[in-house]
């Protein structure tokens, strides 16, 4: 089974993507981003975009056991 949710970017949230490591963003072909160009020579679209996973522990202020370690997958645009 896959999904996928979206959070808002609170501190903690952001804290966990601020240390995420320079080397672990992959380039990927996201053909939905406006800027993203196709070169014929390589038949690849082209763009900027970059994601990169991580994990984020929830619900830091309550006991061990409320609280939930998920992964996160962060997409970003240069």
């Amino acid at each position: 089974m896959r999904f996928s949710i979206t959070t808002k970017q609170t501190r903690p949230v952001q804290a966990a993507i601020d240390v995420i490591d320079p080397g672990a963003w992959v380039s990927i072909a996201y053909i939905a981003y406006p800027h993203a160009i196709y070169d014929e020579a390589t038949q690849q679209w082209i763009s900027d975009a970059e994601i990169a996973e991580t994990t984020y522990t929830a619900y830091q202020s309550r006991r061990k056991s409320e609280q939930i370690t998920v992964r996160l997958i962060v997409p970003r645009v240069k």
